[in-house]
């Protein structure tokens, strides 16, 4: 019978080959392709600079590397910026530019 969490006799698997069953490299690549694909979609940088496309994906891939590695990082330098826009007041916080 089918048990969710394996019984106590279940012995711990490692790595999974293909052919047989959904392999150990099928879920890490899918897992990775995944997660980048969620990154660099969320990712949106600053319009480039004339004739600077290339650079603009360089710095693209850097953010993507570091989404993967580091989320945490991305979310710190993307919102340190905004911070010198904000202005507290005795009415409340405002937006200025």
């Amino acid at each position: 019978m089918f048990s969710p969490y394996g019984n106590a006799s279940s012995a711990i698997v490692g790595w999974m080959p293909e052919p047989k069953s959904r392999g150990t490299s099928n879920i890490l690549t899918t897992c990775i392709l995944t997660l980048s694909l969620c990154v660099w979609t969320a990712v949106h940088l600053n319009i480039p600079l004339h004739k600077q496309a290339g650079a603009q994906l360089g710095r693209k891939i850097g953010w993507l590397v570091m989404g993967m590695l580091a989320p945490e990082m991305v979310s710190h330098l993307y919102n340190r910026p905004l911070k010198s826009y904000v202005c507290e007041t005795p009415f409340g916080i405002t937006h200025h530019l």
